[in-house]
């Protein structure tokens, strides 16, 4: 296994700093050391106090790591003063790994985390150890002393990053309000420019996002990734923690590090419980009773989806076999755009309510669900038609609907259009619930129709 070293502070709050760095080491599989160089107080909305430690204690880290790992690639984020940076630079002047360069000037809640008057030492000391520079705008803009407000600038910032030692420079485009859009900008040490391009997928505050970035480089750095392409993966590592970033505290949002472990183990689990749940239904007698016409499908998404490539269903759908029913085709994911979209649409409600199934329309089987759970409906006829002639758009804005109405409700049905059959729609937590109150439901109606 690689093993990568971050040099950095400690953050109370877990979202940043050293803890950030090795939980992002650990979702690249690599290995993580750490020298810690101060102790903060902070949270996800205030810093209360540094503490920087002494060179003394920092110099014994330092030399308890190398004397013992051997390291792919080393982070260096917060150095509080010149004393620290000088005992970092002592200890890792020679080093043959690669060694990137987080210059955190302060926290994302706006508090300084290095002295002002020793950030001309940094420039001096610091920057020219770097293989990899990483900073914000702000940051290029204190290191370079050029301030940015067009691409040119940008460019002339990063040329005099270039120019005080730093080997390649990538300059964070997230504080750029210009435009939709966030641009990166990798400036290599033969001079060569790439852009690495995003969606902007939201307008408030993330803390930690930087330490991530950063780390996430490092660990592609260490399992020998070149630089460009260590980038480019770490770009959209953050991307997807960006868009599914979690609120802990008051506060900002912060990165999920490990969201890719988390993923992978829940699309497995997810699978798992699919396919227990669809061969229980196919060893209901009777269920074929409750498929409609164009057939069933019984959908379960992961726990923070981003698509229909994250929501299981059955391929084919769950058809009618006399009066039971015969899964058509394999269990995979993206295999549903109606019962999935529906789980989709559902879950910005109630986020933890990630299976469903469609049911036929029937006054009796929808009697019964008004019995026995909470119900509320959209009516497809008064849909708006720009909803209606945008591919998708149609189920998202019925359930959006539907939940305006009933916010509780975990049946929703529609009596159908032109060309379109009337349904129900069931949903549950995951697949065991859903298919047990499924199962209530064909009971009742099978003593109904006795």
């Amino acid at each position: 296994m690689k093993i990568a070293l971050t040099v950095a502070g400690s953050d109370s709050g877990g979202g940043a700093g050293m803890q950030a760095d090795i939980k992002t080491f650990s979702a690249h599989g690599v290995f993580g050391c750490s020298v810690v160089t101060a102790i903060t107080s902070q949270n996800t909305f205030e810093l209360r106090d540094i503490y920087p430690l002494p060179p003394k204690i920092i110099s014994s880290q330092l030399k308890a790591v190398l004397s013992d790992f051997k390291l792919a690639a080393a982070k260096i984020g917060m150095l509080f003063n010149a004393e620290i940076m000088k005992e970092v630079f002592q200890k890792l002047k020679d080093a043959k790994f690669p060694i990137v360069v987080d210059p955190i000037l302060s926290t994302g809640t706006g508090y300084s985390l290095i002295l002002k008057n020793d950030l001309e030492y940094f420039k001096k000391v610091i920057v020219p150890m770097s293989y990899l520079i990483t900073p914000n705008l702000p940051e290029a803009e204190a290191i370079s002393g050029i301030k940015i407000r067009s691409t040119d600038e940008l460019m002339d910032a990063a040329n005099t990053l270039l120019d005080m030692g730093a080997a390649n420079v990538i300059i964070k485009g997230g504080h750029s309000t210009k435009s939709k859009g966030i641009t990166d900008f990798l400036l290599t040490r033969e001079r060569r420019v790439i852009r690495f391009k995003k969606e902007r997928t939201r307008t408030n505050s993330l803390h930690g996002l930087g330490c991530n970035f950063s780390a996430a480089i490092t660990a592609e750095l260490a399992r020998k990734i070149p630089l460009e392409q260590a980038c480019h993966l770490a770009n959209e590592y953050i991307f997807s923690g960006m868009t599914n970033s979690i609120q802990v505290g008051k506060g900002a949002s912060v990165v999920d590090p490990i969201l890719t472990l988390n993923s992978n183990s829940d699309r497995f689990l997810v699978l798992k419980e699919l396919e227990t749940a669809v061969s229980y239904i196919e060893s209901i007698e009777n269920f074929g009773f409750l498929i409609p016409e164009t057939s069933s499908n019984l959908a379960y998404a992961i726990g923070h989806p981003t698509g229909l490539s994250d929501v299981a269903a059955v391929e084919g759908r769950i058809a009618r076999v006399g009066n039971r029913s015969k899964a058509v085709g394999r269990i995979h994911f993206g295999a549903s755009k109606h019962v999935g979209s529906s789980v989709l649409s559902y879950m910005k409600v109630h986020p933890h309510f990630r299976s469903a199934i469609n049911l036929r329309y029937d006054q009796k089987i929808l009697g019964i669900c008004k019995k026995k759970f909470k119900v509320s409906s959209y009516d497809r006829q008064v849909e708006p038609r720009d909803k209606k002639e945008t591919e998708g758009m149609s189920i998202s804005w019925g359930i959006e609907m539907a939940l305006q109405i009933n916010p509780k409700a975990d049946v929703i049905y529609h009596l159908g259009d032109i060309g379109k059959e009337a349904m129900i729609l069931v949903f549950d937590t995951n697949p065991s619930p859903l298919v047990r109150k499924v199962n209530n439901i064909l009971v009742a109606y099978l003593e109904k129709s006795a």
